[in-house]
């Protein structure tokens, strides 16, 4: 009996150590990237005309083209807290035109799809995370309450009423369609979502499209792209656990910021309070419960292994929470190999 149960505890043990083998890589590299060149003007022309809304002027430029009339130029050019990526037959057409152009810009360099959604919906799902509104069958909310009149006239006070972004969102097609991506895996490993070397902080080599209802394009930005070398053999020794230990010493939550050191003049806070029925609004940043092992640009301007984490804000009502605030590419990384910030 006592053999057998020896036997089941050696069979758990290696079962464990199997899945522990699995979620961290036998091999891992540090990468020397060298980057495509940027496409000039008359290289995008040559590469995007024939795809492009038909009767539209069209602005090329340096990696962009977009509709003037249909688009400006640097919507929809970010990265989404709430991006998704939907499935059907319009995207799947979409996608092989988009990736046709993108293996053109950039040979030898697989992209990975990480956005394919309804670009009204991209939008607005954005100024949800970002300004609080959010657009329900037609109507918009402020902090989940409808926005009245009286509460228009409370945010116009505290310059947060938006207006101008609500009115350009509910102007897009609802049958236009945003993709975006990103370079395939390095080593087995996806590419982290931000570039934080010391110098830049911004999406990583993020390449968006924007399709009409035809499938033409309206807007598109080539983020770049590179091709990767082996350098240096790494070994990961960090967990995903403490990886979000680490994550967690950084940004614990107990720092909060009350919204009245935005700076309002006069009663315009109490004003908004009392709109909205409660009597603070307040922040604090957070670090995300979720960490992915990537391959990050450090500040040699390689690519390493690192557990990519992420930190937001969460928007406190009356000392609850009602909402994560998002505002930028919020991402941080940590060395897979000794634990560091990458970027402290």
């Amino acid at each position: 009996m006592l053999k057998r149960i020896i036997l089941c505890l050696l069979c758990l043990l290696t079962a464990v150590s199997g899945c522990m083998a699995e979620e961290l890589p036998s091999q891992a590299y540090e990468c020397e990237i060298r980057m495509y060149p940027d496409l000039p003007e008359k290289a995008m022309k040559a590469l995007l005309s024939e795809y492009m809304a038909p009767g539209c002027e069209v602005t090329y430029d340096e990696n962009m083209a977009w509709c003037d009339e249909l688009l400006m130029s640097g919507y929809g050019w970010h990265r989404s807290a709430e991006a998704v990526t939907e499935d059907s037959e319009r995207i799947r057409n979409c996608r092989e035109t988009a990736e046709k152009l993108l293996r053109t810009a950039y040979p030898d360099n697989e992209p990975e799809l990480i956005t394919a959604m309804p670009y009204q919906d991209f939008e607005a799902k954005t100024m949800e995370r970002s300004e609080c509104f959010e657009l329900k069958d037609g109507q918009w909310f402020y902090m989940d309450r409808p926005l009245t009149h009286e509460l228009e006239g409370a945010l116009t006070a505290a310059q947060l009423n938006g207006a101008r972004e609500r009115e350009r969102i509910e102007q897009i097609d609802p049958d236009w369609t945003i993709l975006q991506y990103h370079p395939g895996p390095v080593c087995g490993l996806p590419v982290g979502l931000v570039l934080d070397n010391g110098q830049e902080y911004m999406p990583f080599c993020l390449t968006t499209f924007i399709f009409d209802a035809g499938n033409h394009i309206v807007s598109v930005n080539l983020g770049g792209s590179f091709t990767a070398n082996p350098v240096r053999e790494t070994v990961v020794k960090i967990t995903v656990e403490e990886a979000l230990r680490i994550a967690a010493e950084k940004n614990d939550g107990t720092e909060i910021y009350d919204w009245r050191i935005r700076g309002w003049e006069g009663n315009a806070y109490d004003f908004l309070l009392k709109e909205l029925g409660c009597s603070s609004i307040r922040m604090r940043m957070v670090s995300g419960k979720t960490a992915r092992l990537v391959m990050a640009v450090n500040k040699k301007g390689r690519l390493q292994p690192a557990w990519e984490c992420s930190e937001y804000y969460e928007l406190l009502m009356d000392n609850e929470v009602i909402q994560e605030h998002h505002q930028g590419p919020w991402n941080f990384y940590i060395s897979a190999e000794d634990g560091s910030l990458l970027n402290p």
